[in-house]
């Protein structure tokens, strides 16, 4: 296979990138990377690795959510002589600690969406993050043509934080992707939707395949978009392709409206778990007539070993697909306990040979699973499956269950063994047993765990709640069982089989719903709709009634959109008894009426109120600039609140349901419907600092087209469209100094460069650095140099910094030529510390006053008004 290549994964992406440069290589929900950019983007970070660590291979781990940055950066990771291990951002950080001592590891890269766990892991190794796509030319990296180097560990278990790892060779890597890409059938204009999160297995697989055969690869993580949205961007996208387990197929095709189908839909490939009948005949009403349904037999350590192929008609049956042809390649053999060969149609032991195994475990694995994988004289690897299986007369595999203690739930590896070992390990468990209950009404497995408690042991919802901030979301039990002695085998082993079997559990909580009015009796509603069960009563656990975690994400969904409460995905985890579930929304339902929208945030509180309370405060809100966060500003509003109620509005980026907005005007447009939606009419009042001042303009512009009255306070904000051409290009000098300086290696020498805010207890990424959160500095820039403001009748006021750098531009920084600007006004200090003292007073002396001076012109127009009404 080596000689048939000849080339590594670089040189194959650079040739595609010659064919089609412009061809969309990623497309997620937040925008587009074409290959070309796809390419540079990760030819970037391969040099700032190779720059990190040098030529010798360390493991380099990879802390992504599963979008175009972190496609980046495992192709990047790719081209190093680094060994990749994909992590994805939400698992706990004290596993990604342990993984990475286990492991190791010499580097961690990661995502903005996986800087906050990478932060919290504390990891002593060196830490990149990804960085944004690069907007010019850069080196291509040496190229690494030495197919039998170890480019990957794929984590086939280590839920927990152990790091039980199979190790891949290029060349095993290319085996899967390139003959995998034309099974699939994927070429160029082909679209795979891959619904999934970053670090399953499927996702890294199918990630190559797609990526190396130039189609088009849509990433969908469902626990951040929800499934009409998803839908929706699938149907837009032109989705020919299809990758997921069957939990995730119906998760999205719930999203379609009724009597709605995915059009361009041919080819739908499920795997990880059981397909039924009932996903057949859904995918059936979801496709259009053509559409074919595709099987495969695949795993971590073997990787592509057989496939099949039926038209997807509703007379369709599971068993239709069963039997499956091999890939060129592999070969299989069915062997019985003593290790002898069985013949044609008898039942055994699944061993699969091929140069696409794995070359052996890494991390924290025992002897009897390294065992798994032997090496053959002819230079082949065979690994022992756990699945049992038979092989037809004409060669095909059909497999039947699985041997061993490790299942697949929605397509992730569970060791239930593993997860009984960490239950043991806590205090108040004296005894564990984790077994698969076919609890769903489609047959599916669900995880339920039956403990003897020990000494101290509060409750069951405690043992959840402490699950779901150490386990990852597979390895969370569907319902925990409380006994007071687990049944036992003749040898005193505890009698698994029977409690595979116990459902006694969902029958106390079964039997006939109790009938309640109110909130509680439409939460029941949503509860037994979502569950298929009635609700036996207000201290019914959610999770003992039959509930998962994919359960748990419809739940919250149906509440949001029946019930109008904004809640996410983890509500139900937080609050999984009925009547804790109820007293948190209706608490939400209370403060929600003061502010309904994810974005707004009180600032001013009550306590900043002087005794004696006094007159009605006007409200103004608080945009801020980058980074998007409002808390440095609470000192101003304890400053303002004897006379003003501030509100800040969080920029959306921060929220990871928000889609992401690449302009000022998408920003102002999401920001007017949160400050309308406690605000129906005006007067409204706008601070707007920094990058946020050309935000407020826009908001400001937009309330009064749409006939209201509003002005804004402009903090030290200047847009690159609105300054003089000698400005421009001393801007245009002052970054090619810095540009300079940072690649000289010299300290920057302005002192009024963005720097985090030290004073405030808040902890951000210098701006000398590659940028971290979700809204940086460096993002901000880029969106604000596009912007073109337009006029506006809303009053302004502009507050410079007195210790400002001069940039040889108009005293009004441009502003007086897009809005009627009432007043010039000056704070002491630099761009950053008006919030800091000595400076905090005199500033919020200068805000409230230009508050009160535009409050004051606001209502000389509304008297003007009034009068020429008449």
């Amino acid at each position: 296979m080596s000689a048939k290549i000849g080339l590594d994964i670089s040189s194959l992406l650079a040739t595609i990138v010659a064919g089609n440069p412009d061809g969309i290589a990623v497309a997620d929900a937040s925008g587009k990377a074409s290959y070309s950019e796809l390419d540079r983007w990760s030819n970037a970070l391969a040099n700032r690795i190779n720059e990190t660590v040098g030529d010798e291979p360390r493991v380099c781990l990879l802390v992504s959510g599963f979008d175009r940055e972190g496609i980046a950066g495992f192709i990047g990771i790719l081209k190093t002589p680094q060994i990749l291990v994909t992590l994805d951002s939400e698992i706990p950080p004290a596993n990604i600690a342990e993984i990475a001592r286990q492991l190791d590891a010499g580097l961690c890269v990661y995502s903005a969406s996986g800087a906050a766990a990478v932060k919290a892991a504390g990891l002593s190794i060196p830490s990149l993050p990804i960085g944004d796509l690069p907007a010019g030319p850069v080196p291509v990296p040496p190229v690494l043509s030495d197919l039998s180097r170890v480019a990957t560990y794929k984590r086939s278990s280590g839920s927990t934080g152990g790091a039980k790892s199979a190790a891949h060779t290029v060349e095993g890597l290319l085996g899967d992707a390139i003959p995998g890409a034309k099974i699939l059938e994927l070429t160029p204009g082909a679209k795979l939707s891959v619904v999934s999160t970053f670090d399953a297995a499927l996702t890294s697989a199918a990630t190559l395949r797609t990526i190396l055969s130039g189609a088009t690869l849509l990433p969908v993580d469902l626990r951040f978009e929800t499934p009409p949205k998803a839908a929706a961007r699938l149907i837009d996208a032109g989705l020919t392709h299809v990758y997921c387990t069957p939990t995730a197929i119906r998760l999205l095709c719930s999203g379609l409206p009724e009597g709605g189908i995915f059009p361009e839909l041919r080819s739908i490939l499920l795997g990880g778990e059981k397909t039924t009948k009932a996903d057949v005949r859904l995918l059936a009403q979801s496709t259009p007539p053509d559409a074919h349904l595709r099987a495969t037999f695949a795993s971590t350590e073997t990787q592509l070993v057989a496939h099949t192929t039926v038209p997807l008609t509703g007379d369709v049956q599971p068993e239709d697909f069963a039997d499956m042809a091999l890939v060129d390649g592999v070969t299989i053999d069915i062997l019985a306990e003593d290790g002898s060969r069985k013949a044609a149609g008898e039942i055994g032991r699944v061993q699969v040979t091929s140069k696409m195994i794995t070359l052996g475990y890494q991390g924290d694995v025992d002897p009897a699973q390294a065992a798994k994988v032997t090496r053959n004289p002819d230079g082949t690897r065979s690994y022992m499956t756990d699945d049992m299986g038979y092989l037809t007369p004409d060669g095909r595999i059909v497999l039947t269950s699985r041997a061993g203690r490790e299942i697949k739930i929605r397509g992730r590896r569970v060791d239930l063994g593993e997860l009984e070992a960490w239950l043991v390990r806590q205090d108040d468990i004296a005894e564990a047993a984790a077994v698969v209950q076919p609890l769903g009404p489609d047959g599916s497995p669900r995880l339920t765990v039956f403990i003897k408690a020990d000494s101290g042991f509060e409750s069951t919802s405690a043992l959840r709640k402490r699950m779901q901030a150490e386990l990852v979301a597979p390895m969370q039990p569907t319902a925990i069982v409380l006994r007071d002695e687990l049944p036992r085998t003749p040898n005193q082993k505890i009698d698994r089989r029977a409690l595979e079997s116990d459902l006694s559990h969902l029958e106390a909580r079964g039997g006939e719903a109790f009938d309640a009015s109110g909130l509680l009796g439409e939460v029941a509603k949503i509860w037994t709709t979502v569950l298929s069960r009635p609700v036996g009563g207000p201290d019914t656990d959610f999770f003992d009634l039959g509930g998962d975690s994919i359960s748990a994400t419809v739940a919250a969904l149906v509440m949001e959109e029946k019930l109008g409460f904004p809640v996410d995905s983890g509500f139900v985890y937080r609050y999984p008894v009925l009547s804790e579930q109820v007293a948190q929304l209706e608490k939400v339902g209370r403060e929600g009426s003061s502010f309904p929208d994810r974005l707004l945030v009180p600032l001013t509180r009550p306590s900043d109120l002087p005794a004696g309370g006094g007159a009605a405060r006007s409200r103004a809100f608080l945009i801020p600039g980058a980074y998007g966060v409002v808390l440095p500003f609470a000192p101003l509003a304890a400053e303002l609140a004897p006379d003003w109620e501030l509100v800040g509005i969080l920029h959306p980026d921060l929220f990871k349901a928000e889609p992401k907005l690449h302009s000022v005007e998408a920003t102002a447009e999401r920001m007017y419907r949160a400050v309308t939606a406690i605000q129906p009419r005006g007067p409204y009042y706008l601070i707007g600092y920094s990058f946020g001042g050309a935000v407020a303009h826009e908001l400001g512009r937009r309330l009064t087209l749409a006939g209201e009255q509003a002005a804004t306070v402009i903090l030290d904000a200047q847009v690159p469209n609105l300054m003089t051409a000698l400005g421009k290009i001393n801007e245009a000098r002052r970054g090619f100094k810095k540009w300079l300086n940072r690649h000289l290696d010299r300290p920057e020498t302005h002192p009024d460069e963005l720097v985090p805010f030290r004073n405030l207890g808040m902890q951000f990424p210098s701006t000398t650095k590659e940028e971290t959160l979700p809204f940086s500095y460096a993002r901000a820039s880029r969106i604000l140099s596009r912007y073109r403001p337009g006029r506006t009748t809303a009053p302004m006021i502009l507050v410079k910094a007195t210790e400002a750098r001069s940039r040889l531009d108009t005293e009004d920084l441009g502003w007086g030529r897009v809005a009627p600007l009432e007043q010039i006004v000056l704070t002491p200090g630099l761009h950053r510390d008006f919030f800091l003292e000595p400076y905090l007073k005199p500033f919020a002396k200068t805000i409230g006053n230009s508050l009160g001076q535009l409050e004051t012109r606001i209502g000389q127009r509304q008297v003007v008004s009034e009068t020429q009404r008449r």
